[in-house]
């Protein structure tokens, strides 16, 4: 016992440090973070970033800091902890308390001059820590919310908190896409269509636009879900559409396209714009982020009718089950006839 005793002196005396990766932990704390900027900034721009933080606690939780680190892109997944590597800027709030079952928002400003990051780049927000305890005390741990690791099929709608995701401008303008017409919803499997607005915010007019889908470059794993349509109407895995030969500065383009989404769920996609400047002959390359969300067509829940969790027949006093169907179409879906499967269970004495 005189030893057992020793050992938790001896514990409480060392300092001790935890990390929890807490990012699919519902019950206890949800984050929401996403860029107040929705335009492409400059390389010294201090940009703001809203953190969302829903505590299911039923106490107050009080935290030392509330940290978002942001890179330059997505992380491939490995068996790298997130808090073995640094992220490429961070910025951090101090002394943060959460009230039981309430949303409490926060906002923290990124310096991207303070950041190694090139003209061109995407910056997307990789990651959430929440501190609690100090760093100089014996206890001090971090909830570490990771949002660079997505899934395939995301059953979640997507949020309209914001995007994780901001462009960084290229030196002298860009082809810089209308937010607007680069988030489309479609049905699961058929052939939709897209209007991309490409604005040429160069000071000069630029020429030969050509827009690709590179697929070995995208950052997330939903983007094999989406296949494209070639002006032969064949569906492909990678697309090169050549766009205006001449594009003045200041002038907006319009680029049709196809495609056909194979999961129910929000895809992002990363697409390549590429032009030449006059009398130059390498291609200048940027990037644009098209947004899918693909739905069911039709979804249908069928069920007993029952008042207060007890069969209508019941109240009723008749032999026959009165029986619901629940159905939600998204598209003109013409029904012309509703039939029921029923299967009993064998009674278990």
């Amino acid at each position: 016992m005189a030893q057992y005793q020793q050992n938790w002196v001896k514990l409480f005396t060392e300092r001790q440090f935890f990390s929890i990766q807490a990012s699919h932990i519902d019950t206890f704390v949800t984050v929401q973070a996403a860029f107040l900027e929705t335009d492409a900034v400059q390389l010294d721009a201090k940009v703001p970033v809203r953190i969302c933080l829903r505590s299911s606690a039923v106490h107050p939780i009080r935290l030392s800091a509330v940290v978002v680190g942001c890179d330059a892109e997505r992380r491939r997944r490995n068996p790298v902890a997130i808090s073995d590597v640094m992220p490429l800027v961070q910025a951090s709030r101090q002394s943060i308390t959460l009230e039981p079952k309430k949303k409490t928002a926060v906002i923290v400003i990124l310096d991207l001059s303070k950041a190694q990051i090139q003209k061109g780049q995407t910056l997307w927000i990789t990651r959430v820590c929440l501190e609690i305890g100090d760093r100089h005390s014996k206890m001090f741990g971090q909830l570490e919310y990771n949002f660079d690791h997505t899934l395939l099929q995301s059953q979640r709608p997507r949020s309209e908190f914001g995007s994780n995701m901001l462009r960084i401008a290229a030196s002298d303008g860009d082809l810089e896409a209308n937010p607007s017409s680069t988030r489309v919803s479609c049905l699961v499997a058929e052939i939709a269509a897209a209007t991309l607005e490409l604005k040429n915010t160069c000071n000069h007019k630029i020429e030969a636009v050509r827009l690709d889908f590179k697929r070995n470059e995208q950052q997330t794993t939903e983007a094999i879900a989406v296949l494209f349509v070639d002006e032969n109407d064949e569906l492909r895995s990678e697309l090169t559409i050549v766009g205006a030969e001449v594009v003045e500065s200041g002038e907006t383009i319009h680029v049709p396209v196809r495609f056909s989404a194979q999961l129910v769920g929000n895809i992002d996609l990363e697409l390549e714009t590429s032009y030449l400047l006059l009398g130059e002959t390498r291609r200048r390359i940027g990037r644009i982020h098209l947004t899918i969300t693909a739905r069911e067509p039709l979804s249908v829940k069928s069920g007993v009718l029952s008042m207060n969790g007890l069969p209508l027949a019941s109240i009723l006093n008749h032999s026959e089950y009165v029986i619901k169907a629940e159905v939600t179409a998204n598209a003109n879906i013409i029904i012309t006839h509703v039939e029921w499967l029923l299967v009993s269970s064998p009674i278990v004495h």
